[in-house]
């Protein structure tokens, strides 16, 4: 009997919660930037913690549509360490959505050549090495190939 009412009271539960949050995520697959995907939103954000507390660095600081996808497309995938040590973390962020098939992921590009892309279980993070790209940040990701230069 406790299990029937058990049961009830969340089969009740679920179908009154319009936005499901106790279902699985909508992604059925990680995001994989080899396979095509779409920018769906940009929105320029300078609100990421930083040390530097000037955020009139932002003021110049866009990224346009292709741009985007191209510095997505072409990151490197990067550990924690990675991106503690090797990029600058500026308050300056372009972020949004971005579709791949029928999953929808966040991403967030930080100014200081580092990415992530999100969903709702799963951070990927990325940092842009690519030298003909450091036009698009800030800062460059800190190789220890400069450092002996």
């Amino acid at each position: 009997m406790k299990l029937n009412i058990t049961l009830l009271l969340l089969s009740l539960l679920l179908s009154s919660n319009p936005e499901n949050k106790f279902s699985e995520s909508k992604n059925s697959e990680p995001f994989d930037k080899s396979k095509e995907f779409q920018i769906v939103t940009i929105k320029k954000s300078n609100e990421y913690p930083s040390s530097d507390n000037g955020k009139s660095v932002c003021e110049k600081w866009n990224l346009g549509h292709a741009q985007i996808q191209r510095i997505i497309k072409d990151a490197q995938s990067i550990s924690g360490p990675e991106w503690h040590h090797s990029f600058g973390h500026y308050p300056c962020e372009i972020e949004g959505k971005l579709s791949q098939g029928e999953n929808e992921f966040t991403y967030s590009i930080n100014s200081g050549s580092w990415l992530t892309v999100s969903s709702s279980d799963t951070t990927l993070m990325f940092g842009s090495f690519n030298k003909n790209y450091n036009k698009y940040f800030l800062d460059s990701a800190w190789l220890e190939e400069d450092m002996d230069e």
